[in-house]
């Protein structure tokens, strides 16, 4: 028997993925909390202006700087995989991202209404609301962009390397996300989004980038929400 042709005998090899660990959470935080109290820190302390004052007029600035420089960090640690789990989205995973949309567009709708009846505030969207006036332009790239990324990255892809059980990684995951954006009664909201955003990414074989698209068409219908207002 002949020999067989080099060209039969070629195997492609899976593309190598950074395996993912505990550094995006240790960036996330580090880049949110320390870095910006630093900067603040450092300008009041060499300022001779009031020192509410001067942080109220640097905050908004210093996280910025800390989410984009965070973003591109991580964006080269974990490029390769986005692309790799952008190329694993069937059409079954499209209409799970589509649908999930339309679920937290229906669900966002009812709890606005809700805490307008019952006067209750979501404290991250004032915020974001107050920065939005001073810096809109990249807040709404950081918003519709670098926030999607990263926070998939943080509480999906981190956590989910940490946690393999699906369930126990949808209620640690919903819980993580609403404490971070509000406490209180707004956690329900962002809790329910971290859900199904980590339902997302469970049903899709665990695809960051699924994950992350989904949780940027919610973000993009936010911003567009606040240019119109």
């Amino acid at each position: 028997m002949s020999d067989m042709p080099k060209t039969l005998m070629k195997v492609d090899k899976p593309m190598e993925i950074r395996k993912t660990d505990i550094k995006p959470i240790l960036i996330w935080v580090a880049f949110i909390y320390f870095i910006p109290a630093i900067i603040l820190g450092t300008i009041a302390a060499r300022s001779s202006e009031d020192v509410e004052v001067v942080i109220d007029s640097y905050m908004g600035m210093s996280i910025l700087i800390s989410n984009f420089t965070m973003f591109f960090i991580l964006l080269a640690m974990y490029y390769k995989k986005l692309i790799f789990d952008f190329k694993r989205i069937t059409k079954k995973i499209a209409i799970l991202i589509l649908l999930s949309s339309l679920i937290l567009l229906g669900f966002n709708f009812l709890l606005s209404y809700l805490f307008y009846i019952f006067e209750i505030s979501v404290g991250n969207q004032e915020a974001l609301e107050s920065l939005f006036a001073s810096y809109a332009i990249p807040l709404a790239i950081s918003a519709s962009i670098v926030a999607p990324f990263v926070e998939e990255l943080a509480f999906r892809e981190s956590l989910g390397s940490l946690i393999k059980n699906d369930y126990i990684l949808v209620i640690v995951s919903a819980i993580a996300f609403g404490a971070v954006h509000s406490l209180g009664i707004p956690i329900i909201l962002y809790g329910m989004m971290g859900a199904v955003w980590t339902i997302v990414y469970i049903k899709s074989d665990r695809n960051l980038t699924a994950a992350v698209i989904a949780h940027m068409i919610n973000n993009v219908l936010g911003v567009v929400i606040l240019f119109m207002s």
